[in-house]
């Protein structure tokens, strides 16, 4: 798995999607978006997104397990 990132340190340049944040008190799945220059986390929530505030490190999600007859 990959290191966790200090929001200080980079941002996603692009719209990531699929992330996993920390902000300060639990690690949650997010999702990253940038609208208007602004970089905004929201629970992916198939039917109300919530925004996560206060995210102070990040980092993409790790590839999946490899299932069936490689493993």
């Amino acid at each position: 798995m990959s290191d966790w990132i200090s929001v200080n340190d980079r941002l996603p340049e692009e719209d990531l999607g699929a992330c996993i944040v920390y902000d300060g008190f639990k690690v949650q799945h997010a999702d990253h978006y940038i609208i208007d220059g602004e970089h905004l986390w929201n629970t992916p929530d198939c039917y109300e997104s919530e925004e996560i505030r206060g995210v102070t490190h990040w980092m993409p999600l790790p590839e999946p397990p490899k299932v069936g007859d490689d493993e």
